[in-house]
């Protein structure tokens, strides 16, 4: 296997146009995370909230819907969620940036979450449990 090739589910891919994904003998600690697609990361993070006891909303295709507005809606009362969820190296639109910097003049928590932000997730997903006890 070439240094662009990925062994995805015991078949290999071309990341055809891409560099590789760190040079031969340097660590890139985002590497592994970079794998992660953006609807594999949103079903990791319903799982933890499910878990957790959170209600969870998304849109299941967005192509009709207004920009901007956020992947994610995790209700456990009285607290409110709101996630724009994010491949690790992906970019927040504009239109995104505004919707979220409106929600955060509201009563709500809102975040952009990343693969490698999944300490981060748990522990504001488990925080609602620990304030309840």
């Amino acid at each position: 296997m070439g240094k662009t090739d990925i062994k995805e589910g015991g078949m290999s891919k071309r990341r055809i146009g891409k560099p590789p994904l760190s040079a031969p003998g340097e660590y890139d600690p985002d590497e592994p995370y970079r794998l992660i697609a953006e609807r594999t990361w949103q079903a990791q993070v319903v799982e933890i909230a499910q878990r957790f006891g959170w209600a969870c909303y998304w849109t299941w295709n967005s192509r009709h819907s207004p920009k901007g507005w956020p992947d994610l809606v995790l209700l456990k009362p009285p607290r409110m969620i709101v996630a724009e969820l994010k491949r690790q190296d992906g970019k927040v639109t504009t239109e995104q940036a505004r919707t979220l910097a409106m929600l955060d003049n509201c009563v709500v928590s809102t975040h952009v979450w990343r693969p490698a932000d999944i300490d981060a997730v748990i522990a504001a997903l488990k925080d609602s449990i620990e304030k309840e006890a």
